[in-house]
Order: C-alpha cells, then structure tokens, then sequence
C-alpha cells in the first residue's frame, strides 16, 4: 500500500514523462518506398489470384534485390493464410473505403468475432500453438473454391445495430 499521495498534477507530469521519447517513437514502416508497387500489384478491381498472379510474374523480371524480398515476402503472406479469409479482407477493404472510421470498426469487430468461431481460426491455432507443426489444413483449401455466400457470412451483421458492442462509435462530439 503506498505511503506517499501523488496529487492529480504530479500523476499527470509522472505520466508524461513515462511517455516521452524514446519510448514512444514508431519505428520507420517503409511503405512508402514500395507504394508504386503496392499501386501496381494490388488494384481494387484485382482478385487475389490476379494479385498473386502480378507479384510472381514482377519476380520473373528480377527486380532489384530490395524489391525482391519485398515481393517475395508479400507473396508468401498471401499464399500462407485462410483462403476464406484472404477473400473476407479483400471484401473489407473494399467495403471500407465507403465506410466511416466508426463504421469500419464495427465491420471488422463482427468479422473478427466470425472467425474466432471459424474452422479456419482454430486450424490455424492448433497450427501455430498446439502442434508447432505449421501445417493447416483449410477449408476449403483453394481460393477459388471460396464461395461467395461464405465470404457474405463474415461480412454480414452480427449483431443489431442498436445491440453492437460499438454501437455508441461515431454518435460522440469529437474530443479534438
């Protein structure tokens, strides 16, 4: 129990300097030296397969070695995951460039909320955590096999929207 009572503007200057660099300076993210190619490969009127198509034919052209590992590492992100849920991110991202920040939260709350529930999640835990073997098994296992009533679950409402958890998001005078 503490002996000492900190009052609320020397909790606040306590927390301030908890906070002050370096602690909370973002490392660089270098999207912006591959935005040409993240233009080029990944066009919203592409599918994943023309995505993928696109990344592997850019590796064909032996591109400079950073631009390499790029390419290879995004390709190896797309093909490693959820068939189901590659299409479900596709459909969200395009969704949500129509959507208010509010109303992209509540999306992707419901969708995640789906997949903890999914097949595809708990196969991909197992995968990871339980076995360590790294091997899923999907369902299905191609993309092209992801119907798109499936894809349509994800995305449609869990709950009502006076119910969801995030109901309030938006309806607030902004604090800025």
């Amino acid at each position: 129990m503490p002996t000492h009572d900190i009052s609320g503007e020397k909790l606040l200057l306590a927390l301030r300097s908890a906070f002050e660099p370096p602690c909370n300076i973002v490392p660089h993210a270098g999207i912006g030296e591959f935005s040409q190619f993240i233009l080029r490969h990944f066009g919203r009127r592409s599918s994943i397969e023309r995505v993928i198509s696109s990344l592997n034919g850019a590796l064909d052209c032996e591109p400079p070695r950073e631009v390499r590992r790029w390419l290879q590492l995004t390709l190896e992100s797309l093909v490693g995951q959820s068939p189901t849920m590659l299409c479900v991110t596709r459909e969200a991202l395009l969704r949500g460039r129509r959507m208010t920040l509010a109303e992209c939260f509540k999306m992707v709350l419901g969708i995640v909320a789906r997949a903890i529930d999914d097949e595809d999640f708990c196969d991909d835990q197992r995968a990871q955590l339980v076995d360590t073997d790294r091997t899923r098994r999907w369902s299905p296992e191609m993309r092209v096999e992801v119907r798109p009533e499936r894809v349509r679950h994800f995305l449609s409402p869990l709950w009502r929207k006076h119910s969801h958890p995030l109901a309030s998001l938006g309806n607030e005078p902004s604090a800025w």
